[in-house]
Parts: C-alpha cells; structure tokens; sequence
C-alpha cells in the first residue's frame, strides 16, 4: 500500500475541500435558483436570476476546465459554435434588431447552457446537501397548499395558473430525487404533493400528473417496462385516458380553433405557419427573435406580416399576449436544420438514460429522468416553459439525474483523485 508524502496528503485535503466548496456553492445557487427563479420568479423582481445562474455555472465549467478537467468538452465547444453561427446569421439576415436578437440568443441558450455545463462540472449532491433540499419542498408545498384554493393568490404570487402547476411538478420532483427508495408511504406523500397542481385545471397538468402516477407506480412496484402485447395494450389504454382528459382543449385550441372558429387562435396558426417557415427558409429558419418567441413580440416581428398573420388574435403587434404562448413552433426560427439538432440532443439524452439506466440501483433516477422529458413533450404543445426560468431549472436537474445514471460523478471523483496521486497542479 502506497503511502503518500505529507506533502500530498495535504494537497489532497486541500484539493478535496476545494470540490467540496463547489458542492456547496452550488447547492446555495441551486437553492435561490429554485426559490427566486421558480416560486417567486413572477412575484419578486427577479427576473434575472436565471441569468445569474447561468453565468455562475459557465464560470465553474471554465474554471475546472482550466484548472482541473471537466467532461464533455466537445459538446459544449460544438454547443457554442453553433449558437453562434445562428447569432452571426440571424444578425446578418436582420431576422430583427439587434437587440431583440442578442435577447432572444440568450433566451434560446440558457437551458442547454444549464445542462451541459452541470453534466461537465458534475456536482455532488450527497444526504446532507438532500435534506437540506426536502426541508425547502416541506415548506414550498405548505405554501403551495395555502394558496391553492383562491386563484386570486395563485395569479398574485405565481403570475399564471399554469405556472403554480409548473412549480408543483418541480416541487415534487426535488422532494423525488432527495428521496431514498419508494414505498407506499412515500407514494402516496409524492402523489398529494404534486397533485396539488390540480388545483390549476390545466389541461395538460391533467395528463402529465396522470402519467407521474403511473410511473410513480411503476417505482413502487419495481415495474420495468419491456416490449410486449401486454404492455402495448396498457400503453394504449394510457394514451386514451389521457386523450379522454384532454380532448376538450386540444380540439378547443387545435382543431375548432385552427379551422371552424370564426377567428383562429395563436396556437395553431403559429404551428401552421411554422411549417411553411421550414420550406421557404431551409435550412436555417427566419432567425432569432423572428417567430413564436417573446422579443419576436416585443420588437414586433417583419415575419408575421410576411405570413399575413399580424392582424390575427393574440399576435398582432398592438395584442401579442400569446405569441410565444407555445414552444415547438419557435423552433422554425432556426429551420430544417435546428429542428435537427434539437431532435439529435434529445435523441442522444434520452439513449443515455436508456441505456444506462440499469446501472445505478436507485431506479427513482431514471424515472425522474423520463418525467423530465415527458414534462417537456407535454408542456412544450402550449407553452414556451422550455426556454423560460422554470425549464432552465428544470435542465439542472435532468443534468444531475444523467451524471447518477451515467456514473460521471463517480468518475469524477476517481479522476480528481488520481490526478492528485500523480501530484498534477491544479491551482
């Protein structure tokens, strides 16, 4: 057994404590991240607290980088590049001012900033750091449970009813990931807490609160889902009850809306107009800010009146109040080819969950993982929460449940190690 000069030995305490600060430094941005830039985001004036958090960790990553080593570094380099390329054409094409640009840039930026770099960095989140984290979902569901009777003090405090859903659904997937193993009691504690978004009656709240119990079931029971009859038939009896709970509102908006009413909503004339926005801009789209974004509202847009869509409802420039009211359209705003890249992204993270999601024991982390982008799939019909502070967040954690799934704290660690043992400078 090697026994290491004191020399080392302090530098291996020094280099450990280092990390260590960095677990919490991120534990206390991740605490008033969630706080101030979900809870109270829409009541406080703090809107920029996502911004601020988006800084911190691209420091971190840059500072590791530097001094220590951090993972994916191609990822993020081709990450950047490409978000510039859009920036240099979108500022180029003149897609909008530039300052609607630059905006909307680091709208679009932020959640894939958030994680990329948490995956890179990956920071540990040990059962001190997690209690820490359950005591502040005690007190968010207190406050959530006070207030959800009176929509009055769900808009004052939340802004939206939608986002006390959204808050609820993070709310109970913090409390999920802290969480040890699910039992009934456990079950039942998660079902009430996110449940309590019911109170919001949105529709696609209904849907993703029923596929929460399904999966959250599924935990309890140590189900694993395999391709079978069986389980095709089950599939389609979920897929149905979720249509049943909201067809009133996909018809609603998507069908009686794009096509009987005598004034088509924004939703679908935003995704009808997208699709002609990939042809005749291919490949690149109509640029930032110009479609379906909020400073495509706020700096009205030339491409609305290029689609003959400005007089409509909700995005005209005197009442754009729904322009950016829904996610998947924007995307034509980077053309044929940022649609690609966005299904490549999520294609590649939802493999990696897949594949690895047998190797860590804990099963809660995989299922928390596929909440995450079922809550994306869902919300992402009919509201821009993906580019917004509550999917930034949101990011981070799926960021931290793909470092458990894929072991890269463990390898971190070991890596940190050895990098001492061979007396590598890290300062």
């Amino acid at each position: 057994m090697d026994i290491l000069t004191p020399n080392k030995q302090d530098i291996l305490n020094i280099t450990y404590s280092h990390k260590e600060t960095w677990n919490s430094f991120f534990l206390i941005f991740m605490v008033i991240g969630y706080i101030f830039g979900v809870v109270f985001y829409d009541f406080l004036p703090v809107s920029w607290i996502d911004e601020l958090f988006c800084i911190f960790l691209i420091f971190v990553y840059l500072y590791r980088w530097k001094y220590y080593d951090v993972k994916y570094k191609k990822l993020f380099v081709g990450f950047i590049l490409i978000s510039l390329f859009y920036l240099a054409y979108s500022l180029y094409i003149k897609s909008n001012v530039p300052k609607a640009v630059i905006s909307d840039y680091i709208v679009q930026i932020k959640p894939f900033i958030a994680f990329i770099t948490v995956i890179g960095i990956c920071p540990q989140i040990d059962k001190r750091k997690k209690k820490v984290l359950i005591r502040i979902t005690y007190i968010i569901w207190g406050l959530l449970i006070l207030v959800a009777p009176f929509d009055n003090l769900i808009i004052l405090i939340f802004g939206h009813l939608s986002r006390f859903a959204t808050t609820a659904i993070i709310n109970g997937l913090i409390y999920y990931f802290c969480s040890d193993k699910l039992n009934k009691k456990e079950f039942i504690k998660l079902a009430l807490m996110v449940g309590i978004g019911l109170f919001s009656t949105r529709t696609k709240f209904y849907g993703f609160y029923f596929l929460f119990c399904v999966i959250l079931y599924a935990d309890l029971k140590n189900y694993r889902f395999t391709l079978s009859l069986k389980n095709m038939i089950l599939m389609g009896i979920i897929l149905a009850g979720m249509l049943y709970v909201s067809w009133e509102k996909i018809n609603f908006y998507f069908i009686q809306g794009a096509f009987e009413a005598e004034e088509t909503f924004a939703r679908p004339i935003l995704y009808i107009v997208s699709g002609s926005i990939y042809k005749d801009y291919f490949p690149f789209g109509t640029g930032l800010a110009s479609f379906a974004t909020f400073f495509s509202g706020v700096y009205y847009s030339k491409t609305y009146s290029e689609y003959d869509i400005e007089n409509f409802w909700g995005i005209s420039e005197d009442f754009n109040a729904f322009i950016a009211d829904t996610f998947y359209p924007s995307i034509a705003q980077l053309g044929v080819f940022g649609l690609v890249l966005y299904i490549v992204f999520f294609y590649w993270v939802f493999k990696t969950i897949k594949k690895n999601s047998l190797n860590y024991p804990n099963s809660n982390i995989s299922r928390i993982a596929y909440l995450i982008l079922l809550f994306f799939l869902i919300e992402s019909t009919s509201d821009a929460t993906f580019s917004q502070n509550r999917g930034f967040f949101m990011m981070i954690l799926l960021g931290l449940c793909f470092n458990l799934l894929t072991g890269s704290d463990n390898k971190s660690e070991k890596k940190f190690t050895a990098d001492i043992m061979r007396g590598d400078e890290l300062f």
